[in-house]
Order: structure tokens, then sequence, then C-alpha cells
């Protein structure tokens, strides 16, 4: 899948920009300040139409299918939880929200999969950046026909950028199309990293040229990465076709989702359609 827009801009909120991402690889997108963060991802998501240019999934400009395909995940204002809100409670909405079944037990199974059960009771506010982006991509790649995650400013949650970029990086591994909206020195942080790894990557292939022996384990190599230090056109090459992410939690229609709402969907409303209340039933 390819996400490329071109020249878009939103009145004096956002300037014209140009973002190009494909399946398999993150594109981390320098953005600076107040709404526009926000307001280029409900762009990219199909959620706002741009004053000019226009956004084309694989080649068409067809906003019905991207807001299927895109989910917008922690944007303030759009689809971030409530600061104040448990890690539990959120957790169970998101679900929810995605179409899981019996959200209370799903929710502590997802805790202790991950390793995040001493972060329950957690304010959302006060977890990390990187275990916030871990939560809340997770849940959203679990809604039915999301292939593409755009982040949006996980910089500002503060800590370490090389967190949330590996969770986004490992999203890529797994398939998705991957955006990243942050602020620019946190764009510079990760791309001294992204050229490690691409050192790596070179290091890699100069090792298999050699004969290797048996008992030598290879190198990792890192998904590609693209980092927009601008807004110019980046070429695009062939499109790649995109695997379905792994499921690990049971999933069914939203109407079989756990307990009505809290402040914290009423708080997240999807800017085109409103989502149905879900009613928990624990299996």
């Amino acid at each position: 899948m390819r996400i490329s827009a071109r020249g878009i801009s939103k009145g004096s909120v956002l300037p014209e920009t140009t973002v190009h991402a494909r399946s398999g690889e993150v594109a981390v997108v320098p953005v600076e300040g107040g709404q526009r963060p926000s307001v280029l991802s409900l762009i990219l998501g199909g959620r706002m139409s741009p004053d000019s240019g226009e956004v084309a999934l694989d080649g068409a400009a067809d906003a019905r299918a991207l807001r299927r395909a895109v989910a917008i995940v922690d944007a303030p204002d759009v689809s971030a939880p409530v600061d104040d809100l448990a890690l539990h409670t959120v957790l169970r909405e998101e679900l929810a929200f995605s179409g899981v079944r019996g959200t209370r037990r799903a929710a502590r199974r997802m805790l202790a999969d991950e390793g995040l059960v001493a972060y329950r009771d957690t304010a959302m506010g006060e977890l990390p950046a990187e275990v916030r982006v871990r939560v809340l991509t997770e849940t959203a790649a679990r809604r039915r026909g999301v292939e593409a995650l755009v982040i949006v400013s996980p910089d500002r949650h503060g800590g370490d950028p090389r967190g949330w970029y590996e969770v986004a990086r490992s999203w890529a591994d797994r398939g998705l199309l991957v955006i990243v909206l942050a602020g620019g020195a946190s764009v510079e942080a990760v791309g001294a990293l992204m050229a490690l790894e691409r050192d790596a990557h070179a290091q890699v292939h100069d090792v298999v040229r050699e004969p290797v022996a048996a008992e030598t384990a290879p190198l990792p190599v890192a998904p590609p990465v693209t980092v927009l230090r601008s807004e110019t056109d980046v070429p695009v090459e062939g499109e790649r076709e995109t695997p379905a992410p792994s499921a690990p939690y049971d999933t069914a229609p939203s109407d079989i989702a756990d307990a009505e709402p809290s402040a914290a969907a009423s708080a997240c409303p999807d800017p085109i359609a409103s989502r149905p209340d879900a009613e928990e039933t624990e299996r």
C-alpha cells in the first residue's frame, strides 16, 4: 500500500506539505507546533479535506478508502485518550472500539503479554512515551481493515525518541505503513539512529558476500525507513504487498464489545463518524 500527499494545505494552520509513505516502511515527518500535527493526520487519514493538493491511496484519491485503512494514533483533540484515566480503563475502551470480545479479560491478557502489568493503574498522562505508543498502536492495529498507522506527536510525552521509534519500526516490520509526525529535534535524533541502522545494513551485505561459517548467526537487518526533512517530493518505488497483522486477541463485531465508553471515548470522537456505544460481554 502507498499513501502520497502532494502539496496539501489547510488555511494558515498547515502550509503546503508533501508526504510519501508505503507499507513496510516508517516515514518520519517533521511537523511543528499547535494544531498542525493533528490537522495533517486528519488529512492523511481521509477525515479532513485539504484546501489544496490531494491525498492518494495507491494512486487513487479515495477518502473513504483512506478512512478504512488509516488509524490515527494519539492525536490531540482527535483520538488521544484523557490523560487522567488509568491505563486499564483506556485499554478496555480502545479494545471495545476494535471489536474485541470480553475486554476486561483481553485487557488483562494484553498487559501481561506486553509486560505492562505494573502500569495497570497508571494515568495515561504519566505513562512513559514508549508504553503509551505501544498500547495505543496495538489497539489501533486491531481495528478491522487497518493497514496504516499515523502516530501523532509521540515526542510531546518526553523521554528518549528511540523508544517510540522502535515501536513504529516494529509495526513496519510486520508490514504496516507507518507515518510518525514529530518535532524537528526528535526527527533529527531519530535520523541519527537510522543512519546507524543503514550502516549496519551495509555491513550485513558486505558480510554475506563472503563465506559464513554454519554456526555464525547473521546480523539483523532493519526494515527500510524514510525521513522527510522538508516539504519536497520523495521518490516512491513500486508497491509492496501488505500481509495482514497477526491478531493475538479474539475479534468480533463491535456490538459484542465491552462496557459503555467513558469520558475517554467522548474525548476522542472520530472526526467523520461516531463510534457506537459498546456493551461489555465477559467471556
